[in-house]
């Protein structure tokens, strides 16, 4: 699979933020995610949680949305996929 490092980049330029010089060594590292049932994918995906209700949609499409979720669930088509980043860097302790 290839690895965008451009993507990588940004994510360890944000973590070292407006402060110059805090962090030291950055380094992102992608992490493919697959999860292939909704109650796995809501541990990590706040949109398949359903105790987030009214916090991310409106009641309505919350409603529908899970309507699809589950159809798929009973057809045994979920996937949800998507790149996790871990950034590292060290600091000074001068």
């Amino acid at each position: 699979m290839p690895v965008l490092t451009s993507q990588g980049s940004d994510a360890a330029k944000k973590i070292v933020g407006r402060k110059r010089g805090v962090l030291t060594d950055t380094t992102a590292l992608p992490v493919p995610l697959r999860f292939t049932s909704p109650e796995d994918a809501a541990v990590v995906s706040a949109p398949f949680n359903r105790d987030m209700k009214g916090d991310l949609l409106p009641a309505e499409l919350f409603d529908r949305f899970f309507a699809s979720v589950d159809r798929s669930a009973a057809q045994g088509t979920v996937l949800l996929a998507f790149t996790m980043w871990i950034c590292l860097g060290g600091v000074s302790l001068a």
